[in-house]
């Protein structure tokens, strides 16, 4: 069933678009649609959740240094992240993704923010997918492993210094929880040392 919500007409790249709201027989939302007025084809939306983090070593000298992962056939740099497992934390999902896509171990130390953002992508039908992402980043304090144990999905991972890393981050919100990150680290001598 669909319930359309009055007056959200938009215009698209000279298209007239309608958004609406697919419910289940319950009438509980189920998903967000974008419907093109021109021959009526539906965009569906849908909603994932990720977890990643700065993983990130205080060396003896006092230097920081984060890992990183090069990814796409851009070599992307970004902060180890991905989709939040069914029945899985994001806390758990977060150091995961650290030991799969940095190769590294680690334990959490806090959360650092919840970025958001859209994107479309392909289904395997061919239609048109309309994401809405949130991803939880956390401090990840380093704790054995090493960034060359990375799984295939990723180019590279390596240590870098945070002040070079945010140089490096292909994205304008994972440059900011970096900053957060580095702020944390700054004011707390309570982050182990090697």
């Amino acid at each position: 069933m669909l319930q359309g919500k009055r007056g959200e007409f938009m215009a698209r790249g000279g298209q007239r678009l309608y958004r609406g709201v697919l419910l289940n027989e319950d009438g509980r939302r189920r998903a967000e649609c974008v419907y093109n007025l021109r021959g009526m084809s539906a965009i569906t939306t849908k909603t994932q959740t990720s977890a990643g983090g700065v993983v990130f070593r205080r060396l003896g000298d006092g230097r920081v240094k984060v890992a990183l992962i090069s990814v796409g056939e851009g070599k992307r740099w970004q902060l180890p992240k991905g989709l939040v497992d069914a029945g899985e934390s994001a806390e758990a999902a977060a150091v995961r993704e650290a030991r799969e896509e940095a190769g590294v171990e680690s334990e959490l130390v806090a959360p650092l923010d919840k970025i958001e953002y859209w994107y479309y992508a392909t289904n395997r039908g061919g239609g048109r997918v309309r994401f809405h992402k949130f991803v939880h980043f956390y401090l990840l304090r380093y704790l054995s492993g090493d960034v060359r144990d990375h799984d295939t999905e990723v180019n590279e991972a390596r240590w870098v210094e945070i002040d070079e890393a945010r140089a490096m981050l292909a994205f304008a919100g994972e440059r900011k929880v970096l900053e957060r990150a580095r702020g944390m680290l700054a004011a707390g001598d309570d982050v182990g040392r090697e």
